[in-house]
């Protein structure tokens, strides 16, 4: 639910970047442009386009490609593109962008295990329900807090129902009493590990202090500047 919010504002932060550049594809007011990003993923839901080495585009996808530049402000122009040429009717760039996801190459070989991995972590971080009605309730809730890609966010539980490993833990407050000041580091434009989860696991630690970084995109080391260099290497390198 944190990330659908998150994804949620972090598209409208870069449709307002995008209408006030001077090759944006979309137009109107952010309401407006917001609107056509999500009847261009309805256009692609009903009738999936091929891209132009062949490949058929299905939604999910596509929308992979939409969310895969939102980790980072940095790629805002790459989204650009991609959704100048998927206006179009073409959808290479949007299929090129979720091939970087799925890292995959241009000859088609994995370069990673990536996916396997965050099942395989995924499944065992905590138990996960797949209560059918309670999944489908889930479902209406993430649409709610993200038109735009809440229903792609839903059942994920399905992932680990055939999963062989079953979680061995039941998630619980850590407040690590005794432990050496930790540095917890959130930014403000994160949609991935929203900023609303770092403050609470900083407010959860007993000895923690939160460095805020006031940008877009997952993660705020290296991409903050030397603002959030200096901190984590001073913490590390000299113990400050």
């Amino acid at each position: 639910l944190g990330q659908a919010k998150g994804f949620e504002q972090a598209l409208r932060s870069y449709v307002e970047s995008c209408l006030a550049g001077p090759d944006c594809p979309l137009t109107g007011s952010v309401d407006e442009a917001v609107a056509q990003v999500q009847e261009l993923i309805r256009t692609v839901e009903g009738s999936p386009p091929t891209a132009q080495d062949g490949r058929l585009v299905p939604v999910t996808t596509f929308v992979t490609g939409l969310i895969t530049p939102l980790y980072d402000d940095a790629s805002w122009p790459a989204l650009t593109q991609a959704l100048a040429s998927a206006l179009r009717g073409d959808p290479t760039d949007m299929l090129w962008l979720a091939d970087i996801t799925a890292q995959r190459d241009e000859n088609g070989h994995y370069t990673g295990n990536t996916s396997f991995a965050f099942t395989a972590v995924n499944c065992l971080d905590y138990p996960m329900d797949a209560d059918l009605p309670a999944m489908r309730r889930q479902a209406a809730e993430l649409e709610e807090a993200s038109p735009t890609f809440g229903r792609y966010l839903a059942y994920g539980a399905t992932t680990c129902q055939n999963w062989p490993h079953k979680p061995v833990r039941e998630p619980a407050p850590v407040r690590a009493e005794g432990a050496a000041p930790i540095v917890v580091i959130g930014t403000t434009g994160d949609p991935a590990t929203p900023y609303e989860w770092a403050e609470s696991l900083a407010d959860s630690l007993s000895s923690a202090s939160l460095v805020t970084f006031k940008g877009e995109g997952h993660t705020a080391y290296p991409r903050g500047g030397r603002c959030i260099q200096d901190v984590v290497d001073s913490y590390f390198v000299d113990g400050t």
